[in-house]
């Protein structure tokens, strides 16, 4: 999703970034090639790199890009404005660590998309109950989305009957799959989602190819220890990427291990050097700075206004509605939210607070608020014996029935 960070004000330009999904869509669009332009009169426009590239060329048409360090590898001699940070360096503050008494031992979070591997998860999990005879808590969220055909090759969607398959009753009352089935990919809001965190001891991730993880990140600024593939540790300075807050997996075979020696030093644990370089409690700070610099590198005015920084965990990675799907914040298009930016009168008046406090002040500026279905609300009221009035003959009817019934 197109995310704002700043808003233009006065003779100053304001700031916005895309994704480099959008920036396909844009690239194949003279329409959005030319709605570009008009954007880059009045705003610095950064681009957000969801993947790494390897191949990486500059496209002349964004002012800055933000990737992870050793994301971007360019094949062409031409400079380019890097800031070494996405999405994954901005965890919400609440994420931090809870020096209370955890309950479980073990915490994987994850779709059950193959890519990370949700049956090695299981299979872990076995190897480390048969392996220490022990018994662990361990809790995995694996929000399902809603079945597709088409997605077979790519959704674990057996996960649950692999799971009971391969624990007992017994051992299914430690080890606890929670399979949600509404608003994949997201059931939980962050704040809730982070009370599993601040009650946990260690974080295990499968993925064996996944360089920009933000739950793992979540994991580190919590205060969990991460067992997990390099790739999962590529967000961390050099000097984390050790034990005891990363835990290097170099095969299967060594998770077991791994996850002990994590779960023994895990009260240990100072995760505050991670927290500075992954937590927007430091990160949006880090941002303006950068953001101040690019500004002056260009001879352009930057406004003493407010970051919009909030959220930016998730609206910086997001894609606009009709690239990324239903889950997007807008229901505006690519073409229509570019046209908006474009004519935003530079007022500091719209530096409001509810804008400068909306989880997606993208939505406020758009004119779109959180909508509710009537049509639905209607139609369930319509077929609920409860809620229908009309119906309540049949509702007295029924209660009569499981009355004689029980008698």
């Amino acid at each position: 999703m197109a995310c704002i960070l700043k808003i233009p004000v006065d003779a100053a330009k304001g700031v916005v970034t895309f994704t480099t999904q959008e920036q396909r869509v844009i690239n194949a669009n003279p329409v959005l090639q030319n709605a570009l332009v008009n954007l880059r009169r009045r705003y610095v426009v950064g681009l957000h790199f969801n993947w790494h590239n390897h191949k990486f060329t500059p496209d002349q048409n964004f002012d800055f890009f933000m990737a992870g360090a050793g994301d971007l590898i360019p094949v062409t001699d031409k400079p380019f404005r890097l800031f070494p940070l996405d999405a994954c360096n901005f965890t919400p503050a609440i994420y931090s660590p809870d020096h209370t008494q955890k309950f479980w031992d073990i915490l994987i979070v994850g779709n059950p998309v193959f890519f990370k591997r949700p049956e090695v998860v299981l299979r872990t999990i076995r190897k480390l109950f048969d392996q220490t005879g022990r018994k662990f808590r361990v809790l995995y969220i694996c929000p399902m989305p809603q079945y597709r055909r088409g997605d077979v090759s790519s959704v674990f969607y057996d996960v649950r009957k692999y799971y009971e398959a391969m624990f007992t009753k017994d051992e299914r009352n430690w080890f606890t799959l929670l399979t949600t089935t509404f608003n994949s990919p997201f059931p939980f809001d962050r704040q809730t989602l982070s009370v599993f965190f601040r009650n946990s001891r260690v974080f295990l991730h499968c993925a064996t190819e996944e360089r920009r993880c933000r739950i793992a990140a979540y994991a580190w600024c919590a205060g969990l220890p991460v067992v997990a593939y390099p790739s999962v540790a590529s967000i961390l300075p050099p000097n984390l990427q050790e034990e005891p807050g990363y835990f290097c997996v170099e095969n299967d075979e060594s998770y077991v291990s791994s996850l002990l020696r994590a779960l023994e030093s895990s009260e240990s644990f100072d995760p505050t050097p991670y927290r500075q370089a992954l937590s927007e409690t430091y990160m949006v700070s880090e941002l303006d700075q950068r953001l101040t610099a690019v500004f002056s590198e260009m001879g352009d005015h930057y406004s003493n206004s407010p970051l919009l920084g909030k959220n930016l965990d998730i609206r910086l990675g997001w894609h606009h509605q009709g690239i990324g799907g239903d889950s997007n914040g807008l229901r505006q298009s690519l073409e229509e939210f570019m046209g908006m930016l474009s004519e935003l009168k530079p007022e500091a008046k719209l530096l409001t607070p509810d804008v400068l406090n909306a989880e997606y002040p993208e939505q406020i500026l758009a004119g779109e608020g959180g909508q509710r279905k009537i049509g639905d609300i209607s139609l369930i009221e319509k077929q609920s014996l409860y809620l229908n009035s009309r119906r309540t003959w049949f509702r007295i009817y029924r209660a009569i029935i499981a009355r004689l019934r029980l008698n």
